[in-house]
């Protein structure tokens, strides 16, 4: 499906305004969270909690991360990296599929490309930084909706989206048992799964959270209740007025912004 992608033509410019206003902006936030999220999975299990408490996004992620293992009584680079550059041969091989390796989530930690966390920041919360990625919930609570009571972390609201969006991603990524393989097909895959696959299970319809805005969607959503936001329901008639994740990547290649590995 993404290789016939059709961008409609008023999809096309809501993408471009996406991607150079609120995505590549920032894109080093999110490659900085990327690296926390493998950072958070190569502690200890003993240390993984509570997150880097100290994270502000002045300090820089490299400072950050050698403050918190300082903090929580480690080196300042993990034990298996020499001069702070992770050596993956010392981590377990788990199986190989057509004669690649594939290294769980919890052993290699996560090498997420950024813009899959940007593309979920996106249709979680429109690009806000004072919302959860988990779901969009206000950071100045644990989020209410699913997933709820989130993040995991031992100190009282508020958060910081940088320790929230860390949650999410381990969250998802264990549930969901990601591995490092992030070609086009498990990316969009992921997005998906993100969200649900309720619209095509349950209704035959694609996923707005992968292709709205193209022709492979014209209408049906789930939407918040009025007496109860927490809650969703289907609409049959209704249409997402948020454009896809799938679009905005396909137009993201197409801007030479990204390139996504094909198999």
């Amino acid at each position: 499906m993404y290789n016939q992608l059709k961008i409609k033509l008023a999809t096309q410019g809501q993408a471009d305004n996406i991607i150079q206003n609120s995505i590549l902006p920032n894109q080093r936030r999110y490659q900085e969270i990327a690296l926390l999220v493998r950072e958070e999975l190569n502690r200890p299990s003993m240390y993984r909690w509570p997150l880097f408490p100290s994270a502000k996004p002045s300090i820089p992620v490299e400072e950050r991360i050698k403050i918190n293992r300082t903090l929580h009584g480690l080196p300042e680079t993990p034990p298996d990296s020499k001069d702070g550059k992770s050596n993956p041969l010392s981590l377990e091989l788990k199986r190989r599929i057509n004669g690649k390796p594939i290294m769980s989530f919890d052993t290699l930690g996560a090498i997420i490309p950024w813009y899959f966390i940007a593309l979920v920041h996106y249709r979680e919360s429109g690009n806000d930084f004072s919302r959860h990625l988990h779901n969009g919930d206000s950071l100045k609570n644990f989020t209410r909706k699913v997933p709820a009571h989130r993040p995991y972390v031992l100190h009282a609201p508020p958060f910081s989206f940088e320790e929230s969006a860390v949650d999410a991603l381990i969250f998802q990524g264990k549930k969901d048992g990601w591995n490092d393989h992030w070609d086009l097909k498990n990316m969009l895959i992921r997005l998906e799964k993100y969200n649900g696959f309720g619209y095509e299970m349950y209704h035959g319809v694609n996923s707005p959270y992968l292709w709205g805005g193209s022709d492979f969607y014209s209408k049906g959503a789930y939407l918040e209740l009025k007496e109860n936001n927490y809650k969703t329901k289907w609409y049959g008639d209704e249409i997402s007025d948020q454009v896809g994740t799938a679009v905005i990547l396909k137009r993201m290649e197409q801007l030479g912004k990204v390139t996504v590995a094909k198999s």
